[in-house]
């Protein structure tokens, strides 16, 4: 919360703790909250091997997934949208947009909408990252006018 600098010794502490004890796409959530933290304190070359050791963890499907892990969404588009946010923070704009549409693709339609309202946001912002600022007004707007069709306290309606 704004402490970025001790924010890697936190995760750190946490993946160290699960270790052995968590399957793996929950280490995945771990690993890349790791990356996350290693890219908001500018330790890219940390940052870019954890979310690497993420991608291996996630890809892991032999164990069944704690409804905890699970909480917010499938935990491949979580660790997808994740990615993507430390990708943004490292400035490459490109692939934080590629993991942000996997992570999209990984949720069924109708699902999880404020996880896909928030991944549209930042797809929104990764284009504009990438000087395609039509295209991210366009992606950018989208969730909030779908948000305002689905929620009755948006529009006034209860």
């Amino acid at each position: 919360m704004g402490h970025p600098a001790s924010c890697p010794e936190l995760a750190e502490a946490a993946l160290g703790r699960a270790a052995g004890q968590v399957d793996r796409q929950t280490e995945a959530l771990l690993l890349v909250m790791c990356a996350r933290a290693y890219g908001a304190a500018g330790q890219s070359v940390r940052a870019a091997r954890a979310l690497l050791a993420a991608e291996d963890a996630v890809a892991d499907t032999r164990d069944e997934v704690p409804a905890y892990s699970a909480a917010s969404g499938p935990v491949a588009a979580t660790v997808a949208s994740h990615m993507g946010k430390t990708l943004a923070a490292m400035k490459d704009h490109t692939a934080a947009e590629r993991h942000y549409r996997q992570a999209l693709a990984g949720r069924a339609p109708g699902t999880y909408q404020r996880g896909h309202g928030l991944t549209m946001a930042n797809l929104g912002r990764s284009a504009a990252g990438q000087h395609r600022h039509e295209e991210a007004v366009r992606d950018g707007r989208r969730p909030w006018t779908s948000w305002a069709a689905w929620s009755p306290t948006a529009t006034g309606r209860r």
